[in-house]
């Protein structure tokens, strides 16, 4: 086959369309919260025109063309997305704001508003050491941030197995964390602890006051500052990831028979092609928020 190169693009369109009973869904099913991904694409023939290809390329099997299917900065908002989304499901399948769960807000004085952020990171491994060591059976969930001024701070979730109410000494919390200061908070009236974690105009409202009230700007902008060798968030080693299973879109529907999704989405993927926009693949977003469906 003869292969050439493109300038197609390839990008996502809201729509309004209903999933197809055969489709295969993955379903991640959390303590009081459920969410459902379906590639439609999986079941169709269009989709199996292109294959995808490394660093954001895709090939048309048909034509022999290679495609560009996102590139620099929109590549990277997609892998950010999808840290977004997986650190939403771990929060959601560990922490329900029990009395057990604490979150600790970790901040750098002026003096170190410049530390690099590898030094950050290794000052908090030594404080977890001392803080695990101190609440043996304590995991957590660390999120990094980053002020208006390009200063970090951490969100520290932590959850203690061993007793029924967790209330870790702020002086002792204060005295490890040498860089800035600390806040001491239970999380509570929240029935998506991952969703106040991962939605910006709720956590970051210095991004709305730059950007106005779109959401959409706002998590465009945070994303295009935030560095590309840092990761979002860590977990201790205790956490896993929860894992979907997989079923018919018929067989989802019966499992949340009688339930209202609290959000729900589709999207065709579209592709740029000769002056005409393809849509060569649809995909869907369920989410059923179990606290509210009583």
């Amino acid at each position: 086959m003869d292969l050439k190169t493109c300038n197609n693009k390839v990008y996502k369109q809201i729509v309004e369309r209903r999933v197809p009973q055969e489709a295969l869904t993955k379903v991640y099913t959390m303590p009081g919260y459920i969410e459902a991904y379906t590639n439609e694409g999986r079941k169709k023939s269009k989709i199996s025109s292109y294959r995808k290809l490394p660093k954001g390329k895709y090939v048309n099997l048909e034509t022999g063309e290679i495609c560009e299917s996102k590139q620099g900065e929109a590549r990277f908002r997609s892998h950010m997305n999808e840290a977004y989304r997986n650190l939403r499901r771990l929060i959601n399948y560990y922490f329900l704001g029990e009395p057990n769960e604490v979150h600790i807000t970790l901040t750098l004085a002026e003096e170190y508003k410049n530390l690099p952020i590898k030094e950050i990171n290794e000052h908090f491994k030594r404080f977890w050491k001392s803080f695990v060591y101190r609440y043996p059976e304590s995991e957590y969930i660390v999120i990094r941030e980053i002020s208006p001024k390009g200063r970090w701070h951490y969100h520290l979730l932590v959850k203690n197995a061993s007793v029924t109410e967790f209330e870790p000494e702020a002086d002792f919390v204060q005295k490890k964390w040498k860089l800035g200061l600390i806040h001491i908070n239970h999380i509570t009236n929240n029935d998506n602890i991952g969703a106040y974690f991962t939605v910006f105009d709720n956590n970051i409202p210095w991004l709305t006051e730059r950007d106005g009230k779109s959401k959409g700007n706002i998590k465009r902008k945070y994303i295009k500052e935030f560095p590309k060798s840092v990761h979002l968030f860590d977990k201790s080693r205790g956490l896993k990831h929860p894992q979907p299973e997989e079923m018919t879109h018929e067989e989802f529907e019966n499992r949340v028979k009688g339930l209202t999704p609290t959000f729900s989405r589709a999207y065709a993927v579209i592709v740029e092609a000769d002056d005409r926009n393809i849509p060569v693949n649809y995909l869907y977003y369920e989410e059923y928020n179990l606290r509210r469906n009583k």
